[in-house]
């Protein structure tokens, strides 16, 4: 049985069952249930600015060679250099498509508790997009219409259901 310790402190419990090598100290062959497979492929819909985030909350000193380096000047970078504000927050806290999926796994490193809130143009009854205005998970971007920011905050599940099917950012 592999345990795990989680941000919350919370133990998880995984069965897993290994044949060894142990002239060579090589595995074999391991066995685990779904539930740890889940949690393994997730790692690999990760974006880098994630994982660095997350390891650097547990141990400050850890480097992750030369992206380490690239998250912090990021981050003491100005934002004119960025062509919209929220560009540096894409890049500093990088959102995925597989983020509800993750969620629910049994063991989730993510360490972005709030759901994830989409917004539209505020003026969306005179947006030249009127039709599919522009969304996006970043509030306060300027829409592509030009008039006004994306501050309307829309649950996006009616979104879809009237035949949108993109997310603009």
């Amino acid at each position: 049985m592999y345990m795990v310790r989680m941000f919350d402190r919370r133990k998880v419990k995984f069965p897993l069952k290994v044949v060894l090598n142990k002239q060579k100290t090589k595995v074999l062959y391991a066995e685990v249930n779904s539930d740890l497979a889940d949690v393994l492929l997730s790692f690999l819909t990760l974006p880098l600015g994630m994982i660095v985030r997350v390891l650097q909350k547990r141990d400050p000193e850890l480097l992750v060679g030369s992206i380490t380096t690239l998250y912090k000047g990021l981050r003491y970078l100005d934002t004119v250099h960025f062509e919209k504000q929220s560009c540096k927050q894409m890049l500093l806290n990088p959102r995925t498509s597989s983020e509800a999926a993750r969620h629910k796994l049994k063991l989730n490193i993510d360490d972005t508790d709030q759901p994830t809130m989409y917004f539209m143009c505020a003026c969306r009854t005179d947006c030249k997009f009127k039709t599919y205005p522009p969304v996006s998970i970043y509030w306060g971007d300027l829409c592509d219409c030009g008039k006004s920011v994306l501050s309307w905050e829309i649950d996006f599940r009616d979104y879809i259901d009237q035949g949108a099917n993109e997310i603009v950012s």
